[in-house]
């Protein structure tokens, strides 16, 4: 749907739209992203709208200076670009939206109330795939794990990945900025059964960051996180978590045509297990439509 094209400075798009003020555009931070909104773009027939990756944008310095965020992330950039456009374009708002993963801003309550500006429904992209009907089309035909119950191992995978996700948003809280260890090591899987081991993970990331000293300070804020997590844990659980301990399941099942090489490889596999009516109403594709 969208071709290739140079980068474009963030003043030539504000031009364009006023010029051609029934042109629609969608920023997002990535490719598969905008993979992903093309193909459902696609089935509804929407025309004249673009989706680019913010890669492709110019964003200028004074974006980051008006949402006091850095330019290092792709999110980032999208949020600036969003507010920039919103304070350039005046009372004439271009058909534009950009599109960012609301990670830890929904739990956290910090997300920005801007009218270019969309989150995703739950934490990011990838939590689209975590409902039944998803992941049951991937186990038959992607994995051929057919007796496998999508129901049951979403809610063995739920009780493990909410609780990393809230040490997370915990971080996040705290502003502390520690590095995680990695998961394999305090995740284990034995007959179906998905256990994480909690206490040793969190003494070994306040351990390896010195914030040992601090743990009853770090308990305290875990537990004012999840006093405020939302019931469904589309909206608790990261993305890249959630398909690191799936392609660690299906690498136990150590059956043929159950095996991926990659994450990426195994996030390809789940898109292309969507269908239309999965997403189509979810209130950002809904809003995406009426662009």
């Amino acid at each position: 749907m969208t071709p290739d094209v140079p980068r474009r400075a963030a003043d030539e798009i504000l031009a364009l739209h006023r010029l051609e003020p029934s042109v629609g555009d969608i920023y997002v931070e990535g490719e598969t992203d905008r993979a992903l909104i093309e193909w459902f773009l696609g089935l509804e027939g929407s025309r004249k709208i673009a989706v680019y990756p913010i890669d492709a944008v110019d964003v200028p310095g004074d974006a980051f200076r008006l949402v006091g965020l850095e330019s290092t992330l792709n999110r980032n950039r999208v949020i600036a670009l969003a507010r920039w456009l919103n304070v350039k374009a005046g009372e004439r708002s271009p058909r534009i939206c950009c599109v960012v993963d609301a990670d830890f801003d929904r739990i956290l309550g910090r997300c920005l109330t801007e009218p270019l500006l969309s989150y995703t429904d739950y934490t990011s992209m990838e939590m689209y795939f975590f409902n039944p009907q998803v992941l049951g089309k991937f186990l038959t035909l992607g994995a051929h794990c057919k007796r496998h119950s999508p129901v049951t191992l979403l809610k063995e995978m739920s009780r493990a990945l909410t609780r990393i996700f809230l040490l997370r948003a915990t971080n996040e809280r705290l502003n502390w900025k520690m590095k995680f260890p990695r998961l394999k090591k305090y995740v284990s899987l034995k007959s179906g059964h998905i256990r994480f081991r909690e206490r040793e993970y969190v003494a070994a990331t306040l351990m390896a960051n010195r914030h040992f000293s601090r743990s009853y300070e770090f308990a305290e804020a875990t537990k004012e996180c999840q006093s405020t997590a939302p019931p469904d844990p589309r909206h608790n659980i990261r993305g890249h978590d959630f398909t690191w301990l799936l392609l660690r399941w299906l690498s136990k099942l150590g059956r043929r045509g159950c095996r991926y090489g990659s994450q990426d490889t195994l996030e390809a596999a789940l898109r292309g297990a969507m269908e239309r009516d999965f997403v189509t109403r979810e209130p950002l594709f809904v809003r995406l439509r009426s662009l």
